[in-house]
């Protein structure tokens, strides 16, 4: 069985350190890339096509709401 491919986006480094771990313990789940703004979130996004992505909603300069904005129109 495949592994579900995954992306963690987030502000704070502290909580993707923390999610990631949480995450490793998962043999189902691999996490494939970390982003810590939409900007590059979005571009690993396109880039590598997860299955799942852990978004964090509340972020400076641009929200999660508004990355699910920018993927929609790819």
């Amino acid at each position: 069985m495949d592994k579900i491919k995954s992306i963690i986006i987030d502000d704070e480094i502290r909580a993707i350190e923390l999610f990631k771990e949480l995450l490793n313990e998962l043999e189902e789940i691999e996490v494939i890339e970390t982003a810590n703004n939409v900007d590059d979130g979005v571009q690993l996004i396109l880039d590598h096509q997860p299955d799942i992505v852990f978004l964090d909603i509340q972020m400076p300069e641009k929200n999660g709401f508004e990355l699910l904005h920018e993927i929609q129109n790819f």
